[in-house]
């Protein structure tokens, strides 16, 4: 998700369609709320505005759980990935169910951490993710199953703790629960950028390659490396490396590198005829796009979509 024109950059994502309508408006005609709550809040979303729901389990002992009205125009054998916009308020807990059209499995997510709770999605072949918005709390969950019929439906959980079991029948007080904003379903394997979605039909994105002249950045003989991490130092048992060129410590080389004995470490190494010309960490690696571009004017990289760090040297074409 692109939070403006200030700091963009480069999505390079296919066209996808939000099947989900009035995907900010969850009182709305295409939302089903199973003895929830849904109070418009005055809260910062990550769009910067402050059309934000709090939903919350209502003073009974039952299920509850909020869903967007069943599609019923899904594709058998196929798979759709959910996904939504969540912070912590008084109860830093929420689930995620698949149910008609797909294998009765769920995940719990603790908002306050950004961590997994108890849940069988993952383990049954279903993926889950729980990636970090900004630095104000928000985080973006998303689901992908394979459904089973031509329905597809997710239930939103407002759970009070990340053990609880599948869509669990509790007693609810009608005030504890979490943020959320921006839903989005897609007939795909994973979740891309936000598209909202406010007509009440579906909203398809275009591919962000086809409409971006990126000519200044890949040039016909030069070229460019792009690279996105994720957890990045959560994998640094061992040295990691990704690049063009011969081999680590020899005379040239240009990429990336984990390293473990620079505890797990994230960085960028250009190196020609055995001297390093650039070789700097990332900060904040965690979750990172990184663009390396080379050819006669140097290498250059890129941290985010804004410039980070330039060797003038030109590229020789060493690489192997």
């Amino acid at each position: 998700y692109t939070t403006g024109v200030a700091n963009p950059y480069l999505l390079l994502e296919p066209s996808r369609t939000n099947l989900i309508t009035q995907s900010e408006y969850y009182e709305g005609l295409d939302w089903s709320s199973q003895q929830t709550l849904e109070i418009l809040e005055n809260v910062t979303n990550p769009e910067g505005t402050n059309t934000t729901y709090k939903v919350c389990a209502n003073a009974s002992n039952s299920n509850h759980y909020l869903e967007r009205a069943p599609y019923t125009g899904a594709t058998s054998g196929v798979d759709y990935v959910f996904s939504f916009f969540a912070k912590a308020e008084d109860s830093d807990f929420v689930q995620v169910a698949t149910s008609t059209g797909f294998a009765a499995k769920y995940q719990n997510f603790n908002l306050s951490n950004g961590t997994f709770g108890n849940g069988d999605a993952n383990a049954f072949g279903y993926t889950s993710t729980i990636e970090a918005v900004g630095t104000n709390g928000w985080y973006r969950i998303s689901v992908k199953a394979t459904t089973t019929s031509t329905n597809a439906r997710f239930l939103i959980v407002p759970i009070l703790s990340d053990v609880s079991v599948r869509n669990q029948v509790f007693l609810g007080n009608g005030t504890t629960g979490f943020y959320m904003w921006g839903a989005q379903l897609e007939q795909a394997s994973y979740a891309t950028s936000y598209i909202p979605n406010h007509s009440g039909g579906t909203i398809t994105r275009g591919a962000d390659a086809s409409s971006l002249d990126i000519t200044n950045l890949v040039g016909v003989s030069e070229g460019t490396l792009f690279f996105e991490l994720k957890d990045a130092k959560s994998h640094s048992a061992t040295n990691k490396i990704l690049g063009i060129g011969e081999q680590w410590g020899v005379a040239n080389f240009f990429g990336l590198y984990v390293s473990n004995f620079e505890t797990g470490a994230v960085g960028i190494r250009n190196r020609q005829g055995g001297s390093d010309l650039m070789n700097t960490t990332i900060p904040d690696p965690e979750n990172a796009k990184v663009a390396i571009k080379f050819g006669a004017s140097g290498v250059k990289t890129f941290l985010n979509g804004s410039e980070f760090q330039t060797s003038a040297t030109a590229y020789t074409g060493w690489a192997t």
